[in-house]
């Protein structure tokens, strides 16, 4: 509840144009993305949809963006539908083949899970252990729980934002730089401040971020528009 809290905060004062004390974020919203950063997951075996073994060694080259759910986790399940709108704006952008959304399920009995799939159709690489030791080893405290792995298979972020998180597209982004999604954050943030601040993009001083912005904001529009027309989500 704590950390659905604060996100409802995030998204209210971006839409919003209210200020966000600096040093709230850096002590309540952003410690969390350091968790295991820069080390790697132990390695686990999964079964894919198809029913064929796999260890996330196969996706070494992509970032991925792992989402741990289960069932029994209404948060999960109230997510997959966002899941699916960011997975389309990936996409837009043309960064489908760098990022790789993988669904990874631990709790649920295989049977279950498999009629969880095709109830929800959760986006992305579908993957299932019932070995719930991967809590331990992964040092995962509750679910969901978000990961970023970059390029290497190291974690970026471990419990960052989900996919109805206002600051989930430009992290994803940034992740594919080699970017920290705190570092990240604070980076949009300062020009997201000069865009509030003066009511325009071309207030922006980051090239980068404003390139971004023009390319994302199409594509934050139509998500816009879904979002209003599903706010029972």
């Amino acid at each position: 509840m704590r950390h659905l809290l604060i996100l409802l905060l995030v998204l209210y004062c971006t839409s919003a144009n209210c200020q966000m004390d600096s040093a709230w974020l850096a002590d309540n919203y952003l410690p969390r993305f350091y968790k295991d950063s820069g080390t790697y997951l132990s390695p686990v075996s999964f079964v894919d949809d198809k029913g064929n073994s796999q260890t996330l060694e196969k996706f070494k080259g992509k970032i991925l963006y792992l989402d741990m759910w289960s069932t029994s986790c209404r948060p999960c399940i109230a997510r997959f539908p966002y899941q699916e709108q960011l997975f389309k704006r990936v996409k837009a952008l043309n960064l489908d083949s760098s990022i790789v959304f993988v669904n990874i399920n631990v709790e649920d009995t295989r049977t279950k899970w498999r009629k969880a799939l095709k109830k929800y159709h959760p986006v992305g690489i579908n993957l299932y252990s019932s070995d719930t030791s991967v809590y331990i080893k992964w040092n995962v405290d509750a679910l969901p729980c978000y990961i970023l792995l970059d390029t290497a298979g190291k974690v970026l972020g471990k419990e960052i934002v989900g996919p109805d998180d206002a600051n989930i597209d430009w992290i994803l982004y940034s992740a594919t730089k080699g970017v920290h999604p705190v570092a990240a954050y604070w980076r949009s943030r300062r020009q997201d401040d000069l865009r509030l601040q003066h009511h325009s993009s071309a207030a922006f001083t980051d090239e980068e971020y404003a390139q971004w912005w023009k390319n994302f904001s199409p594509v934050l529009s139509e998500y816009l528009k879904w979002r209003k027309e599903h706010s029972g989500f």
